[in-house]
């Protein structure tokens, strides 16, 4: 009898179409997100950061996290950066 292999599964560097689509993608969901105030106001507050007012909010399958912060005052909302969920915590403190 024989085995089958299963093939692996493919990444960002075996599809570079993919990442070029995530950066497409992630600004554009960012805004859709985070134009409801209450969507932006749910998002988590990160742990163990040296930025505690700093908020997430997983998207695409919690593939990514939009970090961001909420401006009460002007009603603004600042996104800092997408970061990937199989990075490192972001902002740890040192």
């Amino acid at each position: 009898m024989t085995s089958k292999k299963s093939s692996p599964t493919p990444t960002s560097r075996d599809q570079p179409e993919r990442g070029e689509q995530y950066a497409h993608d992630l600004p554009s969901e960012a805004i859709r997100q985070l134009s409801d105030p209450r969507t932006a106001r749910a998002g988590r507050y990160l742990r163990h950061t040296a930025y505690p007012q700093t908020q997430e909010l997983p998207v695409f399958k919690r593939s990514y996290r939009i970090l961001y912060l909420i401006e009460e005052a002007d009603g603004v909302v600042e996104v800092l950066r997408f970061w990937h969920s199989h990075r490192d915590e972001p902002f740890k403190k040192c």
